[in-house]
């Protein structure tokens, strides 16, 4: 009977250890339930923070890329006016160089041209031959995308290569004249030495033959006229800036719906 006792007693304990350590184990699912459920809502946070993080740098850069290229097309649109403004006053100073050749007698001096040769009217040709401003290009974008890094939110590769591209050959055709001397001061120099100023010639009835004293003046004229010769940058740049118009007006059309006018001239 004492037997029976005992192992009824160790049966029942049995039992209620096996339900204790049930009850632990459904326990530690349930904790490991729940601390999983809570990571993944963790993990998928992060997912959702990171993909609306993505969203908004995406909608930045394309923002970012629409003001950079709309202001790149109006500093191209500005490059187009000071190249017809340049050619303009290249036109003026070629015919005051043939002007002042014209007046010395050089033999370079055009003869199929009549010149007035009043000294207000030479004294005017001297005046466009000592200020005629040089050729420039307009990159305040450029320089804003390359300092800034920020031309890579520029999606279309073959458009930044052409970007870069455009403003490299403008350095390189600009240069040209930044590389030879400047002959102004030795006009200016010359013109001093037989008693001319620019801009109170005009009142010397003998300045013709002031000018024809120095052989040196029409040398320097037609020094500056090399100096200033801007056709070939002007050509190439022209084709190469209506390219590029073209390419970003096309990039604003296709990607904003925008559309910025292209003008086929010089």
């Amino acid at each position: 009977m004492g037997d029976a006792v005992l192992r009824l007693a160790a049966v029942e304990q049995e039992l209620a250890s096996a339900h204790q350590e049930a009850v632990l184990a459904e326990g530690k699912r349930a904790i490991a339930s729940r601390l999983g459920l809570e990571f993944l809502v963790v993990v998928i946070g992060i997912l959702a923070a990171l993909a609306v993080d993505d969203w908004s740098q995406a909608r930045s850069n394309r923002q970012l890329e629409e003001h950079l290229l709309t202001s790149l097309a109006a500093d191209l649109e500005d490059d187009r006016i000071d190249a017809v403004l340049q050619e303009t006053l290249a036109g003026l100073h070629r015919d005051a160089v043939d002007h002042l050749l014209s007046i010395t007698d050089h033999p370079l001096a055009p003869t199929d041209r009549q010149f007035d040769d009043s000294p207000e009217a030479i004294d005017q040709s001297l005046r466009r031959l000592l200020a005629l401003p040089e050729l420039q290009v307009f990159k305040a974008t450029f320089n804003e995308m390359t300092s800034t890094g920020s031309i890579r939110v520029v999606t279309n590769r073959m458009l930044r290569r052409q970007i870069a591209s455009y403003y490299q050959e403008a350095e390189v055709a600009l240069g040209v004249p930044m590389r030879q001397v400047d002959a102004r001061p030795d006009l200016q120099r010359a013109l001093a030495a037989v008693g001319v100023a620019s801009g109170e010639a005009g009142i010397m009835p003998d300045l013709a033959q002031r000018l024809r004293s120095d052989p040196t003046i029409p040398i320097h004229a037609l020094r500056i006229r090399q100096y200033f010769e801007n056709r070939v940058a002007l050509e190439g740049m022209k084709e190469a800036r209506e390219g590029l118009v073209a390419s970003v007006n096309q990039e604003l059309e296709n990607r904003w719906g925008e559309r910025k006018p292209i003008d086929s001239r010089p």
